[in-house]
């Protein structure tokens, strides 16, 4: 058994379900898929390709555990949780693209993988404390999308838009100064004395 699709009656998928299943490459699960269980899909060391549906909310623990040739995985905008070894020893792992608010991580959800985790650049949710190594070594990296929905790595970040403060021009009022009050009545006029220019004798 190489190639599995499953039908599209099918919701859950059960813990263990294709566990150890070394022979199978490809499988094909379909959209209304909510829940796959603990280690459905570990040990499948042949499997290079899958698609987590829109709708499945957690990756429980060791789903895809030792899948030793996926060499990429997207998780979708439902996932709100990734319980450890979730990917553990997924060796040929090398980019993983979150969509969405950043979910909740485990210790040991990429244990022994190095890759590139990608994350949507403008989201909130990525905090420094969120971009942790998780037992492997990640490195991270925003990306935008383009028009058609293509993850773009090498643009330019949007600059702060801030508003500067508004600050009111501070107003300096002229000093008041009250003009000085002279009464004219206290004024004395200047005294004259008599001429003391005397005639001279004849």
């Amino acid at each position: 058994m190489t190639s599995i699709t499953i039908p599209d009656s099918v919701t859950k998928i059960g813990g263990s379900a294709f566990y150890n299943c070394t022979s199978l490459t490809n499988i094909t699960i379909p959209d209304d898929v909510t829940y796959i269980g603990s280690g459905a899909f570990g040990y499948c060391s042949s499997l290079s390709g899958i698609n987590i549906p829109d709708g499945v909310t957690s990756i429980e623990w060791g789903t895809f555990q030792a899948c030793s040739m996926l060499t990429s995985i997207t998780i979708p905008d439902s996932v709100t949780s990734i319980d450890d070894f979730a990917f553990q020893n997924c060796n040929s792992l090398t980019a993983i693209h979150f969509y969405g608010d950043a979910p909740s991580l485990t210790n040991n959800v990429f244990g022994s993988v190095t890759a590139t985790a990608y994350y949507p650049y403008g989201n909130e949710t990525w905090t420094e404390s969120v971009m942790e190594n998780y037992g492997g070594t990640l490195n991270w990296m925003p990306y935008i999308l383009d028009e058609d929905g293509n993850v773009i790595t090498d643009f330019d970040p949007i600059p702060d838009e801030t508003e500067p403060e508004e600050t009111e021009p501070e107003v300096t009022e002229p000093e008041e100064t009250e003009p000085e009050e002279t009464d004219p009545l206290e004024t004395e006029p200047e005294e004259t004395g008599p001429d003391e220019t005397e005639a001279g004798e004849t």
